[in-house]
């Protein structure tokens, strides 16, 4: 619209996720320096997948927008970080929603299973990492199967009882 109060609103939102946590922002530094968008602010953090994704698509959008290289370059440190801690949320037959750190591990619920999938694709679509595409394919197939399907929905039960 060329009208400034946009840019202005949109420069705000951008400096929350440039922000250390401990600072009030959303930017959490892990100890081998991969950099995560947190979705909730919780000691210790817990990498939700979906809103590490959504806040990613973000910076991305306003680095094309504005041509802001932090904003460029904080891009490509999120996907680096997705893809050195992509495998930490596959539980083996189904997606993970977090990593809480329970000892049981949160399973995604079927929304956020298949929109994990989703955003997967989109990942690759946006960068050409073969390993997005692998992981939505390997994560569909788990939708597919009756007994993946059924025992992620058993175990996000029993995670409910045992932590809600």
């Amino acid at each position: 619209t060329g009208e400034y109060r946009y840019q202005e609103a949109a420069d705000k939102a951008f400096e929350a996720l440039v922000t250390p946590v401990d600072e009030g922002g959303t930017l959490f530094v892990d100890r081998e320096g991969r950099k995560w968008i947190e979705e909730y602010i919780v000691e210790p953090p817990t990498h939700i997948l979906n809103g590490f994704l959504w806040a990613m698509w973000g910076v991305r959008d306003y680095a094309s927008a504005t041509g802001n290289e932090e904003a460029s370059r904080l891009f490509e440190d999120c996907v680096e970080t997705l893809k050195s801690n992509l495998a930490q949320f596959d539980s083996g037959f189904w997606s993970l929603y977090e990593q809480s750190g329970t000892r049981l591990k949160m399973i995604a619920s079927p929304f956020y299973h298949a929109l994990h999938i989703v955003q997967l694709q989109v990942m690759y679509w946006l960068t050409g990492e073969e390993m997005f595409q692998e992981y939505a394919w390997k994560w569909q197939g788990y939708r597919r199967s009756f007994l993946k399907r059924n025992r992620a929905l058993m175990q996000k039960v029993i995670f409910k009882v045992l932590y809600y």
